[in-house]
């Protein structure tokens, strides 16, 4: 057990006798971010729009309706290149937001 009075040196040896890493803390769960990332990830405006919408609509009209959202910067994405992408989970925090009225629609 650690005490004030002890020197840097010795709480370094009690930690490598506990078999502790020196100078890191113990890594903290981070919910979806522990995720790999091609699980939360969506590439593509048909692949937004389908997680979105579902695939009842014609296509080119998600596509269409999540382009729009994105210029309109009402829709959280970013590029990949030349690709459209969106994280699944940021997408439920953003329509989780709006149906809580912190957003308007």
């Amino acid at each position: 057990m650690r005490t004030p009075e002890q020197e840097p040196e010795e709480l370094e040896e009690e930690e490598q006798e506990q078999g502790k890493k020196v100078g890191r803390r113990p890594r903290q769960p981070t919910g979806d971010r522990d995720k790999p990332l091609a699980d939360d990830l969506l590439v593509g405006a048909a692949a937004i729009a389908s997680y979105l919408y579902g695939d009842d609509e014609d296509p080119k009209k998600k596509r269409r309706k999540i382009y729009g959202l994105a210029e309109s910067q009402a829709l959280p994405f970013f590029y990949m290149g030349r690709e459209i992408c969106a994280r699944k989970s940021t997408l439920q925090n953003w329509v989780a937001a709006r149906e809580a009225g912190h957003e308007p629609a």
